[in-house]
């Protein structure tokens, strides 16, 4: 999730140090049965000019800029791909999200990986065990 140049190669909200990561992000995706032909989500923050995250936080990720952008190092694995784009710190609001995430509800095991940990993942991972229990129940 978000593993765009936003977050580590240009804009306001980008750190390099980050980047030590995008081995081990590779690594996970293998080792979890992935390859470049696999079916993988992505997330990338997308943003519109009026976006209302830029209430909160320093303006990133706009559309139409290379900031949106999946890293150069992770592209050959967005193949077959499914991409979301995210207008906000969550997911689960990206448009078709949430019905993707539902029709997946046989999985046994999920990875999610990405950086932002403290923001964009942890929401996304609150908001689809609240989603699921709720159509556990």
């Amino acid at each position: 999730m978000d593993t765009t140049n936003a977050f580590s190669k240009e804009g306001l909200l980008a750190d390099s140090y980050v980047l030590h990561t995008v081995f081990e992000l590779i690594r996970i995706a293998q080792i979890a049965g992935f390859d470049e032909n696999g079916k993988k989500i992505f997330i990338v923050d997308y943003h519109t000019e009026d976006s209302v995250e830029f209430e909160r936080y320093s303006e990133h990720s706009k559309e139409g800029t290379n900031e949106v952008k999946i890293i150069s190092e992770l592209v050959p694995y967005t193949k077959d791909a499914l991409i979301f784009r995210k207008n906000s710190t969550s997911a689960i609001f990206a448009k078709n999200f949430i019905e993707t995430i539902l029709k997946m509800l046989s999985l046994e095991e999920v990875v999610i990986v990405g950086w932002d940990t403290d923001i964009c993942v942890m929401n996304l991972i609150n908001k689809i065990l609240k989603t699921i229990n709720k159509l556990l129940r």
